[in-house]
């Protein structure tokens, strides 16, 4: 019988949402703090689950997820006001990327532009072919046992640069 180690799933304390208000969010609007702790509540477990399995028999998980949230919300607060305002229509409208006047790319960033910032310097040549969405691949370097990688592309999903038209 597979014996499988019990994992701890971080919860998401008041400690810790008060924590990130009063560092990383404290420069935010208290409306762009509740959006963004709004947000955390509803996927943090979409998040911590699958990093879970992968590495939550480490002691010190607990702490790095801690850490992880920081640096997400570091990265919302220093996100352009209307990349955020991007963000909640999209995720009130989740098939934004199948609607007509929407174009997507996909490429591989080594093979397209050698680096993830020639990927970025390559945006300008893409939106004038009319490419309005941005899909990278693969931006770690696959595990060699085919489970691992099946989890890890669903930590990943999908890295999607995307810019105001």
């Amino acid at each position: 019988m597979d014996e499988r180690p019990i994992v701890v799933v971080p919860v998401l304390t008041d400690e810790i949402t008060d924590r990130l208000l009063e560092s990383s969010l404290s420069g935010l609007t208290p409306l762009e703090q509740d959006i963004f702790l709004t947000r955390l509540r509803l996927y943090w477990p979409d998040v911590v689950r699958p990093l879970s399995l992968l590495y939550g028999e480490r002691d010190d998980f607990a702490d790095w997820a801690t850490r992880l949230l920081e640096m997400v919300a570091q990265g919302y607060a220093d996100r352009p006001s209307e990349l955020r305002l991007l963000d909640l229509q999209r995720q009130s409208q989740p098939d934004w990327f199948q609607q007509p006047g929407m174009l997507g790319y996909v490429c591989y960033a080594d093979r397209f532009a050698g680096t993830l910032n020639g990927a970025a310097e390559k945006i300008p040549y893409l939106k004038e072919l009319g490419v309005t969405y941005l899909h990278l691949m693969p931006l770690l370097n696959p595990r060699p046992n085919p489970m691992t990688a099946v989890t890890q592309s669903l930590i990943i999903g999908k890295l999607t640069r995307c810019w105001v038209p």
